[in-house]
Parts: structure tokens; C-alpha cells; sequence
């Protein structure tokens, strides 16, 4: 293995993720409203006991993993944001120190 450091990617790169991530986490979030609208809707009339926990079951494990998705894809577009602040960051301070160390050899 080669001792070589990782690059960074450029931040245009990880903003391009980041509205990604955020448009899935607006997806899934608008999925989330529009089925917890309608599953909480009785559709069967059964008087099993059985089926009303089996439908509980399913409308709570929907629910759960659409909810999941929006704190998954928004977790992800925050730190691909922060990350491109970073390398903005990075970059300016890296412009500003070659800029001094021009500036200390030139006579």
C-alpha cells in the first residue's frame, strides 16, 4: 500500500450530494404525511382481534421506515454541507498561506 493521503472531493461535488440527499429526505417525507394520512383510516371491518393488530403492526413498521428515511437522507445532506464548508474553508485558508508565503520570498 501506498502511504498517499486521501483527496478531498471539491465542494461543488459535495453540495451536488447534499441537494441530492435533501430532495430523497423531501420525498420520503412527503411519502410519510401522505400515508400517515390515509392508513389511520380504518379500511377493513373485521371484528378479529388478530387483523386489527396485524394492520397496527404494518401502519407502525410503515411509518417507522419512511420516518427513518427522512432523518437518514437529512442526516446525510447536513454533513455533506458541513463537509463542503470545510473544503471552502480549506481552500480559502490555502490561498491566504500561499499568498504569505509569496509574499515573505519575494525581496
Amino acid at each position: 500500500m501506498s502511504d498517499v493521503p486521501p483527496t478531498r472531493p471539491p465542494f461543488y461535488q459535495t453540495l451536488t450530494g447534499a441537494l441530492i440527499a435533501m430532495v430523497l429526505a423531501l420525498l420520503a417525507f412527503f411519502l410519510y404525511q401522505a400515508i400517515s394520512a390515509k392508513l389511520p383510516v380504518p379500511v377493513l371491518t373485521i371484528d378479529s382481534s388478530l387483523a386489527d393488530k396485524l394492520s397496527a403492526l404494518v401502519r407502525t413498521i410503515v411509518i417507522s421506515l419512511t420516518i427513518g428515511a427522512v432523518f437518514i437522507f437529512g442526516t446525510i445532506a447536513l454533513g455533506l454541507v458541513l463537509l463542503s464548508l470545510q473544503s471552502i474553508g480549506q481552500d480559502i485558508y490555502n490561498s491566504y498561506r500561499r499568498a504569505k508565503i509569496k509574499e515573505r520570498e519575494t525581496p
